[in-house]
This record gives structure tokens, sequence and C-alpha cells, in this order.
């Protein structure tokens, strides 16, 4: 519900700047919560895939990036939602990548640690 809230506290800041921003990019887990934020807060989700890096499945944070630049999404993303802890071989997402790119593209930046704790 937290997310939901933030989310939906985003967007309508956002609506007094630009009404279009409708998409949430997320980082692919494997934990429903997140996607059933997204969907009450009355957005739409971009799912990430996740890359292979040794034995677990890490951020793809290159694709983020290409999602932000490209032309059908350019202005059009309201926020990035990430995860500080996931289930094994899920590795948490790349945080301070995600945030420092989200900063040079002025797109908010919401995580999820509910398991974090």
């Amino acid at each position: 519900m937290s997310i939901t809230i933030s989310m939906q506290t985003i967007k309508s800041e956002s609506n007094k700047r630009d009404e279009d921003r409708n998409y949430v990019i997320f980082p692919r887990i494997d934990q429903k919560t997140c996607l059933k934020s997204i969907y009450t807060a009355n957005l739409y989700p971009i799912v990430v895939e996740p890359i292979i890096e040794g034995d677990e499945l890490r951020t793809d944070v290159k694709k983020i990036e290409e999602i932000l630049n490209s032309e059908e999404y350019k202005g059009k993303v309201l926020c990035v939602l990430s995860t500080t802890s996931c289930f094994a071989p899920r590795a948490y997402d790349s945080i301070v990548d995600i945030a420092v790119l989200c900063k040079k593209e002025g797109i908010n930046h919401v995580i999820n640690s509910a398991y974090g704790l």
C-alpha cells in the first residue's frame, strides 16, 4: 500500500507539469505485490527482465536507460520501482546505478525495501 500511495503522490505532482507520465519501469522480481501496486495506482508497468551475471540474476540498468531514452517512452515514465532484497537467484537491484540514472534523466525513483529490514 505504501508503494501505491507513493506513486499516486508522484503522479498527482507530475500532473501539474506533465499528464503523460503513466509508466513505471519495473526491474522484474518474482513477487506480485509490486505489480499490484502499479496497477492499483492506475499506472502501467514496463517490466525489465534481469540479466545473468555469474550465478545471479541482476538488474539490466542499460535496458532501463534505453527505455528512458526511447522515442516510445520519452517523457512518459513516471518512475523506476526498484527493490532492495529478493529471493535467490535474483540479486537485489542496482539501487545506486538506478538512482544516478534517474537523477540524470529527471525521473523519480521509488525503492521497495519490504524485506530490507
